[in-house]
């Protein structure tokens, strides 16, 4: 398995003495990486202090030089700091050799009064435009708080879906009772057809066909990353718990059949369309190479060749359809799962090009259906995780719902801090990480509130997997989450903030700070920042101080 992407830590434009890669335990698991364990980018962000910025540059591939630009008095942009990274720059085994904190190159600015412009170019193109910055007021000191034990026994925060005991057991879409079974929206996780902990043994492979050929993309050099980017997904939110593993085929595999022969597209009667999805897939388990490993299998993943135009639908099994694959080594039922033509169309802000891009996020989030989740919320459509179908190309989360992670078993008990109303009398204080940053003494608060559901507290950064969000989306996330919404089918297409909607309920929906009046379709003003509060019933949640690494949050019970 792939070593995993870090968490983004500091250095000076002068090295601070004492500072060295390993002084930081958020940054030991980066040491032997090298430039094809992740994909570049570049950033800059203002510091604490008030007074500086930092450039960042991490995965540098060899032979990029990488440019730090500041604007001078002329209004011309020179260059502050520079580097380039060559092949017999790296260590014997890829490794990069002589970077801060294993993968990164940066550099600390200090601020003069007025506008500071900066930008990052790559091979004299840009890649961070320009970005300003002013001088100001330095960070408050941290309050001198301990960490407060959990009022509350975290198992009275695994709330209880509402359904029936039968039909929580049962998988969703099943009948229970005469009644559609939804999913579990609370505890516990809904029957899943994929592992959630553990190691995992997923196929990949390019596929093409008569009439669409392969593209000029390779496994190798397109499908690999994407792959490498899954692994390192999982092993950072599951917390080293699961483990995905890819067997990527290493050619094209072509199916010798014209596609447009198996149209999938809902003008057709479910029968037809499905049975036509279920050959194609059929047809590429056979012609699989048979040197693979097919025992354990979990899945299979395909990505198309351009010119799918007649799969107008997914073509796709969960694993437990009665549909048996035949494999070389013999048939088994596993999940299954390709895109469509959609792919391959510019929709909106998700171009062709982004969906390329971004294959592995999307991937992730079929994925997550399988385990068991809802997706889609809360805030569909916003960049605030990889659930909630991202449509921004510019601010993108690999996160996954702190609830989610909670139900998964991925969050330990000890890192939920539970605030049953009953157990908090007064004023409660604790700190909680920021969930970007990997691991933390508390990684989610959980208010329970019997036969409603639970409010949900994160702590939220833009570092790590959330590092193209801008500066301001920095504090408190809080949603509510409906354990006892009677529907049969959770909307996939329930979007963004307002809080709930009676006429399309949402399984979860975000909540917003006290006195708020501005537009609640937008993401950043989801956020609870320093000195805000947000009362839900007889909670108070206050955002004390907020640090680079921790929220020190103070919770008030009104009644």
């Amino acid at each position: 398995m792939k070593k995993l992407l870090g968490a983004i830590t500091i250095a000076a434009m002068v090295l601070i003495g004492g500072v060295t890669a390993n002084a930081n335990p958020n940054v030991a698991h980066l040491a032997g990486q090298g430039p094809t364990d992740g994909e570049f980018s570049a950033w800059t962000k203002q510091m604490a202090n008030g007074e500086q910025i930092k450039f960042y540059a991490k995965y540098m591939q060899p032979g990029q030089k990488v440019q730090f630009m500041v604007q001078n008095s002329a209004g011309s942009y020179v260059q502050y700091a520079w580097k380039r990274v060559e092949t017999e720059d790296l260590n014997p085994d890829g490794s990069y050799s002589n970077m801060q904190n294993h993968i990164y190159f940066i550099r600390t600015l200090d601020l003069k009064p007025g506008k500071n412009r900066v930008r990052i170019l790559v091979d004299g193109e840009i890649v961070w435009g320009t970005k300003t910055y002013s001088i100001k007021e330095a960070e408050t000191i941290a309050p001198a708080w301990v960490q407060s034990a959990s009022p509350a026994d975290v198992e009275e925060c695994k709330v209880l879906d509402g359904q029936s005991p039968a039909a929580r057991a049962a998988r969703e879409g099943t009948t229970v009772d005469g009644k559609r079974v939804r999913g579990n929206i609370g505890f516990p996780l809904s029957p899943t057809s994929l592992p959630v902990s553990g190691d995992s043994n997923f196929i990949a492979a390019m596929v093409s066909f008569d009439d669409a050929p392969p593209s000029e993309l390779t496994p190798e050099n397109y499908l690999r990353p994407q792959l490498d980017k899954i692994e390192q997904w999982g092993d950072f939110w599951s917390q080293g718990k699961l483990n995905f593993n890819f067997q990527l085929v290493d050619e094209w595999v072509n199916i010798p059949v014209n596609h447009t022969d198996y149209p999938v597209n809902r003008r057709l009667p479910f029968e037809q369309r499905q049975g036509n999805a279920n050959e194609i897939m059929k047809k590429i388990a056979a012609a699989l190479p048979a040197d693979l490993d097919y025992q354990n299998l979990d899945g299979v993943v395909v990505y198309w060749a351009p010119g799918v135009d007649a799969f107008e639908g997914d073509l796709g099994l969960q694993g437990f359809e009665g549909v048996a694959l035949p494999f070389p080594t013999g048939a088994q039922e596993v999940y299954f799962w390709s895109g469509n033509e959609w792919w391959y169309r510019d929709t909106g802000q998700l171009t062709t090009e982004v969906k390329k891009q971004y294959t592995w996020s999307f991937w992730i989030y079929l994925m997550l259906d399988s385990m068991g989740l809802h997706n889609h919320g809360p805030g569909n459509g916003w960049p605030n995780g990889l659930q909630q179908l991202q449509v921004n190309e510019k601010e993108v989360s690999g996160a996954v719902i702190g609830w989610d992670e909670f139900k998964l078993g991925w969050t330990d008990d000890s890192q939920v801090h539970c605030l049953d109303p009953s157990s908090i009398e007064g004023v409660h204080e604790f700190m909680l990480s920021p969930r970007e940053i990997r691991g933390g003494d508390r990684r989610l608060a959980v208010v329970p509130f019997e036969g409603q559901g639970a409010l949900v507290i994160e702590s939220r950064r833009p570092i790590g997997w959330s590092e193209t969000w801008s500066d301001e989306k920095s504090g408190l996330l809080a949603y509510f989450v409906d354990t006892e919404l009677d529907i049969e089918r959770v909307d996939s297409f329930t979007q963004a903030g307002c809080g709930n909607d009676s006429d399309q309920p949402k399984w979860a929906y975000h909540l917003f700070k006290d006195g708020f009046s501005g537009d609640c379709r937008e993401f950043s003003n989801a956020f609870i920042r320093e000195g805000e509060t947000l009362t839900y019933e007889s909670i108070q949640i206050e955002l004390v101080h907020s640090a680079e690494e921790l929220d020190y949050v103070r919770i008030t019970h009104t009644e």
